[in-house]
């Protein structure tokens, strides 16, 4: 289990450290480690077995690697870059299309419709359960100021922020259980506040 997990490791590490954008302030190396730690604890929850654990692990290490060739639609191209590493390491079909099904299930508008994919979109909007959440939306709005040359008043970008709190939800019984009354607290402290 641990030698497919130690070279994607070092793999993507070495891929998002000499491709990915510096305006990308966000979409982050460290943002790829907190989602795959946040990956280790909800599987573990839910008392996954090695290999499920092992599919999660690899897809949460890929799932942000397609920002080094576009913004939109990366998890498309993050695809096929876990696809061709891991042919590469002799992976048999049935793992690679595993791998690639739960980073689909981390695009916006997909819905998540197995354990591994609920999993894995858990992981990745963690950050807004943590109490670290403003300082994350504030690296984003960087990001999109810069990536996309959207920008916002104050004002707009609380209002997204409140939006995107109200309209997520978590997947697994974990997020539930954990991370939702988490994300509510951010929501109460932002409509508190004017910023």
């Amino acid at each position: 289990m641990n030698n497919i997990i130690a070279k994607t490791k070092n793999y993507v590490i070495w891929l998002l450290s000499e491709k990915l954008s510096h305006k990308l302030h966000f979409h982050s190396l460290h943002r790829t480690f907190d989602v795959v730690s946040s990956v280790k604890e909800i599987a573990e929850y839910c008392e996954l077995n090695n290999v499920e654990t092992e599919i999660l692990i690899v897809a949460a290490w890929f799932q942000d690697t397609g920002y080094i060739k576009k913004y939109l639609d990366h998890e498309e191209e993050s695809k096929k870059i876990a696809a061709e590493f891991l042919k590469k390491m002799d992976c048999n079909d049935e793992f690679i299309q595993a791998v690639r099904t739960c980073i689909g299930a981390t695009k916006k508008s997909s819905v998540p419709v197995n354990m591994f994919e609920m999993i894995l979109r858990d992981a990745d909007m963690c950050f807004l359960s943590s109490c670290n959440f403003r300082k994350y939306l504030t690296l984003l709005r960087y990001e999109e100021g810069e990536y996309l040359g959207q920008s916002y008043s104050d004002q707009e970008w609380r209002l997204k922020k409140i939006q995107l709190l109200e309209n997520h939800i978590y997947y697994t019984g974990y997020g539930v259980k954990a991370l939702n009354k988490l994300k509510i607290n951010n929501l109460k402290s932002i409509n508190l506040s004017q910023d």
